[in-house]
């Protein structure tokens, strides 16, 4: 009787690629034409925008822009703010060949220094560093089973909940927006935007993504009076989309992020000819990992009570679903200005960095976070107060298991200011989500051959032997011995496990 081997396909996870990437940050910015002159700098923030990530064999491209917004005090005492874009792609290197990665890209400010050269001229030098992971996604074949050549297979029920398909969708959203009972834009100083998911579901192949854009801005009103103050206004616009998902559907899980690749802001004309329309488009890119539960039989170790067979074992390796992460929190804080804060003209609130490690009790999530507020001052001028604050969140793990988080994000969903006396009170609310995975690793037989030529020899003066078995010693580790079977062992003895619970005698079959 031939030897007779099926195969199984299983989702397969590796790491591929894992480190920080610096990107400095290195211009000088000239005044446009409709700005007055500088005689105090405020503020200058960076944002980083990832706007594509992919692979081709050992070669990952990270292309994207870092957006520069510089608020500052005019000659004349007023406020005034600049954007300035400057784009880059990074070519990284990695170890192995990539076939379907999952790309996660985030984003930590080091640091960023400005100053003015002259009244027109700006020099920004920093630095972001850029931390890029890629877990490819791919399939390997293993043994399932086999008989013929009286095969013994020993193996183990595993259960997973495995990433089996990992991929992005982006997405266009123009919306336009009115002032309503606001005044006309003369220029924006600053604005923020960012998506928000709020619910999701898994259809037959695809997924069903609903959330919302937050739109957060500060402009300058159009008016004759030159003390006229900058104007704060806040959109909520609500998105869906149905997005593709290879292998999702009834049981399967999903891990999904938004996330903005870039965004232009236009003052527009309405039907009056007033400056009281607003032109957004966003480019919005959601990332999907689908997982998939079940339960394996990994074969990882075999003999024949027949003839001498070779096997080959390989290593598998997978992302393995944990569980999903959801928190929200609020901080607070205390400023004291250092002046008499008259009004508040806006307050925000920016994440620096985010990242996460493990330690003796599970998994810790550290990010700063700078909260910032737009004050004037007892004379009328604008002042900037910030403080940052660190944020810390643990999960509690009974694993030794390497982590990693598909889509972490820490979002701060609303900013609020308050003056009591000559302190000013910062509040924010932050939701921290992401999906947990852990990358655990098996090892299996991926093929056996018989080798024929070597038969094994078989006791014929006996039809049983009489052997002393300690407790918990494993029957299949006897039956290899004893070149017999499992199955004809544990049938003999009424055996119903593979571990002996107590010393005792057994009686195995010779042929």
């Amino acid at each position: 009787m031939e030897l007779q081997i099926t195969k199984q396909t299983l989702p397969m996870n590796e790491l591929a690629f894992d480190s920080p990437i610096e990107q400095p940050v290195e211009c000088d910015v000239l005044l446009p034409d409709y700005c007055p002159d500088i005689q105090r700098i405020l503020s200058c923030d960076v944002c980083c925008l990832i706007r594509e990530a992919h692979a081709e064999q050992q070669r990952l491209t990270i292309s994207g822009e870092l957006r520069l917004n510089i608020l500052y005090v005019s000659d004349s005492g007023m406020l005034r703010g600049i954007d300035h874009k400057l784009p880059f792609v990074r070519h990284l290197d990695s170890n192995t060949t990539l076939h379907k990665p999952m790309i996660e890209v985030s984003c930590k400010v080091d640091y960023l220094n400005c100053r003015a050269i002259s009244s027109r001229r700006l020099e920004l030098r920093g630095a972001v560093t850029l931390r890029v992971q890629a877990v490819d996604c791919g399939q390997t074949e293993v043994v399932e089973g086999g008989s013929g050549l009286g095969l013994q297979l020993k193996q183990t029920a595993v259960n997973m909940d495995a990433c089996c398909w990992a991929g992005e969708s982006s997405f266009d959203v123009h919306e336009e927006l009115e002032l309503n009972s606001h005044p006309p834009i003369a220029q924006i100083l600053s604005s923020q935007l960012q998506a928000v998911l709020s619910d999701h579901k898994v259809i037959s192949g695809k997924i069903v993504c609903k959330g919302e854009l937050k739109l957060k801005l500060l402009y300058l009103p159009l008016s004759a009076d030159e003390k006229e103050l900058p104007q704060e206004l806040e959109y909520s616009l609500p998105i869906s989309q149905i997005l593709p998902a290879e292998g999702a559907g009834e049981g399967s899980g999903c891990c999904l992020s938004l996330s903005l690749c870039g965004w232009e802001l236009q003052p527009k004309t309405d039907g009056d000819g007033e400056m009281k329309l607003l032109s957004l488009d966003a480019q919005v890119e959601a990332a999907v990992a689908v997982h998939q539960p079940q339960q394996l039989l990994l074969a990882q170790d075999c003999y024949s009570t027949v003839c001498e067979v070779n096997f080959e074992e390989k290593a598998l390796s997978f992302l393995n679903f944990h569980s999903y992460l959801e928190e929200s929190c609020r901080i607070r804080e205390m400023l004291e200005p250092g002046f008499a804060p008259q009004a508040i003209l806006s307050s925000w609130a920016k994440v620096k960095d985010l990242s996460y490690g493990q330690n003796s009790e599970g998994l810790l999530l550290q990010g700063n976070v700078l909260l910032s507020a737009l004050l004037l001052d007892e004379d009328g001028c604008p002042q900037l107060c910030e403080t940052a604050v660190q944020v810390e969140h643990s999960l509690p793990m009974n694993s030794n298991e390497r982590v990693m988080i598909f889509g972490l994000q820490l979002l701060p969903l609303s900013t609020e200011a308050t003056i009591n006396g000559t302190q000013l009170e910062l509040r924010c609310q932050l939701q921290l989500s992401g999906c947990v995975f852990l990358m655990e690793r098996q090892s299996a037989i991926s093929a056996i051959t018989a080798d024929e030529s070597c038969p094994k020899k078989r006791g014929e003066d006996c039809g049983l032997c009489i052997y002393y078995a300690d407790q918990k010693e494993s029957v299949w580790n006897i039956a290899k011995k004893y070149n017999s079977s499992v199955s004809g062992i544990r049938e003999e003895n009424g055996l119903e496990h593979d571990i002996l619970p107590q010393r005792t005698m057994l009686l195995i079959p010779m042929c």
